[in-house]
């Protein structure tokens, strides 16, 4: 986590805005998927570890397209990174 922060961190503003529309995506695919809305306490962990996805990070760092299909990656990346994180007890959900 501490990684993703600190890559968080270094972004300029238009990978910050590349970034930003990731998590929206990524919250709408979420909230679209069956049980999606049970991952919503982990919110913010997740968008955190979306950064350090690899096309994820190709599209906010270099501006590749993206092509992730978002209605079923979301509820599938959110299945697998969805553990607790002590260090996370403190982050609020960014919109």
């Amino acid at each position: 986590m501490a990684s993703a922060e600190r890559l968080e961190a270094w972004l300029t503003p238009v990978m910050s805005q590349r970034y930003g529309a990731v998590k929206v995506r990524f919250m709408t695919g979420l909230a679209n998927a069956r049980g999606g809305v049970g991952y919503m306490p982990f919110l913010a962990t997740l968008q955190l570890k979306l950064l350090l996805h690899s096309d994820v990070i190709k599209h906010v760092v270099m501006g590749t397209p993206n092509q992730l299909a978002w209605d079923s990656f979301s509820a599938a990346f959110a299945l697998i990174n969805s553990t607790y994180e002590p260090e996370a007890e403190n982050l609020q959900v960014a919109a």
